[in-house]
């Protein structure tokens, strides 16, 4: 069994948490995924956690194919932990490419000894193509 720090083991966590948005793969978001999860995107749109996994998993105009940090910051402080980071994410939307860089805050928190996601703040920053990946 891993033995972890607080701080590997949210990272990690958010390395589980991008491959399952990139594969659409709704199992995993489910179980990573706190069933408070709320996500919130630069419209002001808030989806709950069920309406967050069918929006990554259903649509499938939009193909989301790498998501890049940079300059991430992480606090732990009991069972509690926040990652600020700027994300770029590259895919396509009805067959255009798109590349949408992002501020992105992600809130952790720890139950039963384990690591979940409890809320996400996404974002867009301007540029020439980031429109083409709001949600």
């Amino acid at each position: 069994m891993d033995h972890l720090t607080d701080e590997e083991a949210v990272l990690r966590l958010e390395q589980v948490w991008v491959r399952a948005e990139i594969e659409k793969d709704a199992d995993t978001l489910a179980r990573i995924l706190d069933d408070r999860f709320l996500a919130t995107f630069s419209s002001g749109r808030t989806l709950d956690k069920t309406a967050f996994i069918a929006l990554i998993t259903g649509d499938d105009s939009h193909i989301m194919l790498s998501c890049d940090f940079t300059d991430g910051r992480l606090i732990v402080d009991a069972d509690t932990a926040v990652i600020v980071d700027t994300a770029t994410m590259r895919g396509t939307r009805n067959g255009a490419a798109y590349k949408a860089p992002a501020r992105v805050t992600s809130t952790y928190i720890k139950r039963g000894g384990a690591w979940r996601i409890l809320a996400e703040h996404l974002n867009t920053l301007a540029g020439p193509s980031s429109s083409a990946a709001q949600r």
